[in-house]
């Protein structure tokens, strides 16, 4: 069995510094890693990990030229925001592996019905491109339905309908942290920064609940680098959005901010400093809110 780890990248290389480190943590090689990043270039890493690319592309069909360019059997395309230093997850992933031509973390859609999600996809390779061979395929529902509960039907979408519906879809966990049998975490919409997230909060023309998912969004960024070490001790703003949060919109602080209180720490455990500055956080947050 081969197997090929692709981390996909912004331009914010903390997050994907970050992944290598518990990529290797946990056993893997750094220079077995291919890191991909979306019009960023990372030339720090040419020469220490397997391959260094660049790509203006929508993430589905560039997931399809990963896997046509990739030789292994197996292909994780992950994104750069999602840590996990979970043996349990990573045994059920290669468990998963040689079973589903996909696999993934799926979340409610709407009512009872489920769908994956893309930070984190484990392929077949040469299975998934007989079922899906097509490219553009791979970016189709690139487009809004503003009647569905979620009208954003983002690049993988009809990908994951399509093994969903034949039965070929491995389910590795849940984002509902009620439902997670995991420790992970992921920061989301890393192609902005936490300053471009509370500044669109405070937007007017953006529509209130667009605003509200980028302050989770931000805030939860904010969290990731107070705790590296690369942010400011958390201000009466900060804590202010986080209390606006909680009060106003309990789904995003359950799904966002209360999965990164729970699970972050995690994710850190083997950095004695992010650990320190994470029980910082936690203290402050039980005083604060």
């Amino acid at each position: 069995m081969t197997l090929q780890i692709v981390v996909s990248h912004t331009e914010t290389f903390d997050y994907l510094y970050h992944c290598l480190d518990i990529l290797e943590q946990i056993g893997f090689n750094r220079k077995d890693i291919w890191v991909d990043g979306y019009k960023s270039h990372c030339q720090e890493l040419i020469g220490k990990v397997a391959k260094v690319t660049m790509h203006e592309l929508d993430h589905g069909i560039r997931c399809y030229d990963i896997l046509k360019e990739a030789t292994s059997d197996y292909v994780i395309i992950m994104d750069s925001d999602f840590f996990c230093c979970d043996p349990d997850f990573w045994k059920d992933v290669f468990d998963k592996m040689s079973e589903f031509p996909l696999s993934a973390i799926r979340r409610i859609w709407y009512d009872d019905r489920y769908q994956l999600t893309t930070p984190f996809v484990v392929y077949q390779r040469e299975k998934i491109l007989q079922i899906a061979p097509t490219r553009a395929a791979w970016n189709h529902f690139i487009r809004v339905f503003p009647d569905m509960p979620d009208p954003i039907f983002d690049h993988l979408q009809y990908l994951f309908l399509l093994v969903m519906k034949n039965g070929q879809a491995g389910i590795i966990d849940e984002w509902d942290i009620t439902k997670r049998k995991y420790k992970f975490s992921h920061l989301w919409d890393s192609r902005h920064t936490y300053e471009e997230n509370f500044k669109d909060f405070e937007d007017p023309d953006i529509d209130l609940d667009v605003r509200y998912k980028y302050l989770v969004y931000g805030v939860s960024k904010y969290i990731f680098h107070y705790v590296a070490g690369n942010a400011p001790e958390l201000n009466d703003q900060v804590w202010g959005y986080m209390r606006d949060i909680r009060e106003k919109h309990s789904k995003l602080w359950l799904d966002y901010i209360q999965d990164v209180i729970e699970n972050l720490g995690d994710q850190v455990m083997f950095k004695s400093d992010w650990l320190e500055r994470f029980n910082t956080f936690k203290l402050q947050y039980s005083q604060n809110l």
